[in-house]
């Protein structure tokens, strides 16, 4: 069962790699995602709709960083909760607040808590989640 196709997890992350390992760990717990490196392509599609379920947005990427990414994203009118990725010292909590991101997730992160806040985030923020799904996260993913 595939959840939401309508309004899908949108991973924005300059790593290949860890993109990679994010979209296929979302597609083994049945969410819809969509992936993109390139933050400018990103921008392209929330353009196009800016209704995701919920973004996964890296602090630090090219041609550039994650807070000026979520705020031309607000600016199209894009209005899904975010968590913020980063291995750096998070921005302060009033930046945070006013740009709408509702987690932070340090890396190195595990997959674990990577699903733990897929979980808490998209099944409140997207009402169409079937119940079953809403316990989906395996113990000790990593």
């Amino acid at each position: 069962m595939t959840i939401s196709r309508q309004r899908p997890i949108l991973v924005v992350d300059d790593s290949s790699d860890l993109v990679g390992i994010l979209r296929d760990l979302l597609d083994n717990e049945h969410y819809a995602a969509e992936t993109y490196l390139d933050p400018s392509l990103a921008l392209e599609r929330l353009h196009r709709d800016p209704a995701p379920c919920m973004m996964m947005v890296d602090l630090r990427m090219d041609p550039f960083d994650g807070i000026e990414f979520i705020e031309l994203a607000r600016g199209f009118g894009c209005r899904a909760p975010i968590a913020l990725m980063t291995a750096d010292p998070p921005p302060a909590e009033d930046v945070l607040k006013r740009l709408g991101i509702v987690e932070v997730l340090r890396k190195p992160f595990e997959l674990g808590t990577f699903l733990e806040i897929v979980q808490r985030v998209a099944h409140r923020e997207c009402p169409d989640v079937p119940e079953e799904m809403k316990t989906s996260v395996q113990a000790g993913a990593s």
